[in-house]
């Protein structure tokens, strides 16, 4: 699949996750050719990301980003008024990255307040082993909170979101998008 700024796949009809469930997600990416390298801090393009729905939703409990050159990991959620959408979370996958090279991400999530863990991995599509592992295992802090007592739920969103700063057209492609139980190395899911 090809997508362009602000066509997103989202949720791929997967039913939305609530707090205490675990998912396992993998897909190939690649960006296209001539896509930037984003040196500045202020550029940078969310590829991947997992959307809080709701009410005052908090944030997104996983990003994945292209900035500085290099690929990260992060992950935010309600602490406050005045904390929200900082980094409570941050991990390179991967030093540099290279259009026109298939990667293959995989996510393994238990989504949940006090015991939530992450476990992200960025691979080459085809082969075997991993670049790069970021694991998150201290919770996700307030991530299910309402100020107004409705549920908020989360799904995957696959798009390109730029920082405000950069507004140069760009592609990425993404393939063999799925979410298997059978891909968590632990089989919690």
């Amino acid at each position: 699949s090809d997508f362009h700024e602000n066509q997103g796949a989202d949720g791929y009809g997967a039913a939305p996750e609530r707090q205490g469930t675990a998912s396992t997600w993998e897909w190939d990416f690649k960006f296209g050719e001539g896509f930037p390298t984003l040196r500045s801090e202020t550029q940078y393009v969310n590829v991947t990301e997992w959307h809080a729905t709701g009410f005052n939703a908090p944030g997104h409990p996983l990003v994945i980003a292209a900035q500085q050159g290099q690929l990260w990991a992060s992950s935010y959620g309600w602490d406050g008024e005045e904390n929200r959408g900082r980094s409570a979370w941050r991990c390179m996958l991967a030093a540099s990255y290279r259009p026109g090279v298939w990667y293959r991400m995989r996510v393994h999530a238990h989504w949940a307040d006090a015991d939530g863990y992450l476990k992200v991995q960025l691979g080459l599509a085809g082969e075997d082993g991993w670049l790069g592992t970021c694991i998150r295992d201290d919770g996700m802090g307030d991530l299910f909170h309402d100020p107004n007592g409705r549920p908020d739920e989360i799904y995957l969103a696959q798009n390109l979101y730029r920082g405000p700063s950069y507004t140069r057209d760009m592609t990425i492609y993404y393939d063999n998008t799925r979410q298997d139980c059978s891909l968590a190395d632990d089989g919690d899911c």
